[in-house]
């Protein structure tokens, strides 16, 4: 469609967020806009990015990944990113390397400050209240030690795209 629309119009195709456009197009076009505008776009993509993840935005998940930093979780960082980048799924034995933790150590409660920071989060208004969870221990072997960490699907793009580098 691009190459048609260069070939019959002789002009170029420009993909512009309805926010983008307003910044841009406002002034060349002297489009008088009403007070509140520019935040009412940005309100409703924070809504549409909330439903594109899961209820999670990339403000909501660096402020879960600089709570888990602050309180010196940085191995659960590294987890949830490796994981994504894995595809969404972590085992445990590469939690241990990760961690640098001892082969007797269990992984029971991992997950808890992840949870924790969450829920504060979602009584902060950053994510909603059906936000997915960010990280879940998997059972697949019954009852017992967790044999890996799965981090939701709806998530993986998200952690994938970047963000905040600081935690790193």
């Amino acid at each position: 469609m691009t190459a048609e629309l260069r070939a019959r119009g002789g002009g170029r195709l420009f993909l512009l967020s309805p926010k983008q456009f307003l910044e841009v197009a406002a002034p060349v076009l002297r489009l008088s806009l009403r007070a509140g505008s520019v935040e009412d776009i940005e309100r409703v993509e924070r809504i549409e990015a909330r439903d594109t993840y899961g209820g999670w935005t990339r403000e909501a998940l660096d402020a879960l990944f600089h709570g888990l930093v602050y309180e010196g979780y940085t191995n659960r960082v590294d987890v949830i990113r490796y994981a994504a980048d894995a595809g969404g799924e972590v085992e445990a034995e590469l939690v241990y390397d990760l961690c640098d933790y001892d082969d007797d150590r269990t992984l029971r409660g991992f997950t808890k400050p992840i949870s924790r920071i969450s829920r504060k989060l979602q009584s902060q208004g950053l994510i909603a209240d059906s936000a997915v969870q960010v990280l879940k221990a998997e059972y697949r072997n019954g009852p017992g030690p967790a044999s890996g960490f799965t981090v939701h699907p709806l998530l993986v793009p998200l952690i994938n795209s970047g963000g905040d580098e600081e935690e790193s």
